[in-house]
């Protein structure tokens, strides 16, 4: 299983961090973007405004405010929207840490997502039984400085054929056979493309469509599948990911650009 763990964002990141995601709705107070060093920023997986300003961290009230987060985890449809991509982050990284600015370690957000997580275990983990992935120490590509509004702080260009080679190496070394960044955000992340490498023969098991996505091939032979059909997906192949459950595996060393659209909900 992949290690999910918690660490206050203003201290230093660390190698055994792994993909390091904020999920604090708010960008933390007096942090520069490169020493927080993010991978990811889902704030809509953080509680609502109005439940935060409800509780404002007031310790003798924590179960109450757990007790209305959960709840809006299982159906707020913004943070079911980014628990999506969150369950997406930890299928695909051996380690993922979640980011968070408050002071308490024990009485926060973070606390009731991670052991969220642990109570609700994404049914698509794959990994055999009785392995422990490690985590894949090598440095993570620099993430271009993320803005406190959720926009790049200056256009991106990314390089995707050498991102598909670095990470291919590093879904050779890693226990699960995979590997992934993400690489692009519109604005206010209504837009997430991430870039998932495969070993041949490794997968991503049976999971739910994570709303209007495609899926491009950009090198290898992949092969996405449903309960009732199969499409077999070459370079240069690109695909709308069908509303129902799928899984996808890898015929040969193969990357994939998947592009996910989240679309903003009224009220």
């Amino acid at each position: 299983m992949p290690t999910v763990q918690l660490k206050r964002v203003y201290d230093d990141p660390a190698p055994e961090d792994g993909y390091r995601i904020l999920v604090d709705r708010l960008w933390p107070r007096g942090l520069t973007h490169a020493r927080a060093d993010l991978d990811l920023w889902l704030k809509d997986v953080a509680p609502t405004p109005a439940l935060r300003t409800e509780w404002h961290h007031e310790p003798e009230r924590f179960e109450e405010f757990a007790d209305a987060y959960r709840a809006e985890l299982d159906g707020e449809p913004d943070t079911r929207d980014a628990l999506a991509e969150l369950r997406l982050a930890i299928r695909v990284h051996d380690v993922v840490t979640l980011l968070f600015g408050a002071r308490d370690l024990d009485v926060n957000h973070a606390v009731v997502l991670r052991d969220y997580l642990l109570a609700h275990p994404d049914p698509r983990s794959d990994a055999p039984d009785g392995e422990q992935p490690s985590a894949d120490t090598s440095p993570e590509p620099t993430p271009a400085p993320v803005a406190p509004d959720g926009t790049p702080a200056q256009p991106q260009v990314n390089d995707l054929a050498a991102l598909a080679v670095e990470h291919l190496e590093r879904a050779h070394r890693a226990p699960a056979g995979r590997s992934a960044t993400s690489i692009a955000h519109g604005r206010g992340h209504a837009l997430r493309q991430t870039l998932i490498a495969l070993t041949a023969g490794s997968a991503l098991a049976d999971h739910d469509a994570p709303g209007e996505a495609t899926l491009q091939v950009l090198r290898g032979h992949a092969r996405l599948t449903t309960a009732t059909e199969s499409w077999d997906l070459a370079d240069g192949a690109l695909v709308a990911i069908p509303h129902e459950r799928h899984g996808l595996s890898a015929i040969e060393d193969t990357v994939v650009l998947l592009t996910v659209v989240v679309t903003p909900h009224a009220g």
